[in-house]
């Protein structure tokens, strides 16, 4: 099973294919690119999910903590 199902399926483009001048990109950095995407849709998902659940748990708890702790947790990862 491949995890770049979106960059594998896709057809050629571009003269002869279609009349729109139209940029080419690597499948290398194309697969990088659809890979990251999926990585960053996970993410947004747990802490969505993370987000809901504390607000259910901790009494008192608003949205606007749940953003600033969902902030908080993506700046701690990037100074890995």
């Amino acid at each position: 099973m491949t995890t770049t199902p979106r960059t594998d399926s896709a057809e050629p483009y571009g003269p002869p294919y279609s009349e729109v001048q139209e940029i080419h990109v690597p499948k290398a950095f194309a697969r990088q690119l659809e890979t990251e995407l999926r990585v960053a849709t996970a993410d947004l998902y747990l802490w969505k999910q993370m987000a809901e659940t504390l607000v259910k748990h901790v009494p008192g708890v608003s949205d606007q903590d749940c953003k600033v702790i969902a902030a908080y947790e993506s700046l701690k990862e990037k100074t890995k």
